[in-house]
């Protein structure tokens, strides 16, 4: 010991890496290659998962559409089985429409559930336009776009559907990102 600090021992000793740790110049050009970034993110991911499916009660997510579309089923406690005993909630209609303006529209939303499904959305529509859920596994979007005097109302309009069946541990939500498109 060659100091002493305030009742704290200072030990003179050299701080050497371990004998099979690489060299501290081939570590740092690791950190800043592409294969680091990688890895990383992959660390970063799986653990984000992993957080994100206890926070859940061990909840999986199941994409209940082909690649590129944006639904999704959530199942708490793995009770959603693709294909088995017990289907996954899913959206089975299109994500989108098309209407015009000062004509009327009725647009069915429907699932894979027939009963006790609670259907939400989030996002604005265009006055004159209705959201209703009809308690069977579907919702209704229906109406007439009014042009308004300020500002055209043609455009698209995008929503997050959401639709949840059961509770506690057989609780399953799925999400679709839905479009209106309004013309003229």
């Amino acid at each position: 010991m060659s100091e002493h600090n305030a009742g704290t021992a200072v030990a003179d000793r050299e701080v050497r890496p371990a004998p099979d740790a690489p060299p501290a110049s081939r570590l740092r050009r690791w950190i800043r290659s592409p294969a680091a970034l990688l890895t990383l993110a992959g660390v970063v991911l799986a653990a984000g998962l992993f957080v994100g499916g206890l926070a859940l009660g061990r909840a999986t997510t199941h994409s209940a559409t082909p690649p590129g579309t944006t639904e999704t089923t959530t199942s708490v406690g793995g009770g959603c089985v693709a294909g088995g005993a017990r289907r996954c909630l899913a959206f089975t209609s299109a994500p989108t429409d098309t209407v015009r303006v000062n004509s009327p529209f009725s647009f069915r939303i429907t699932t894979s559930s027939s009963t006790g499904t609670r259907i939400r959305k989030v996002g604005k529509l265009p006055k004159g336009v209705h959201f209703t859920n009809n308690h069977d596994g579907s919702a209704t979007l229906a109406g007439t776009v009014v042009q308004a005097r300020r500002h055209s109302v043609t455009g698209t309009y995008h929503l997050t559907v959401t639709a949840a069946i059961g509770s506690g541990k057989t609780r399953q939500v799925a999400r679709q990102a839905f479009s209106l498109v309004v013309t003229s």
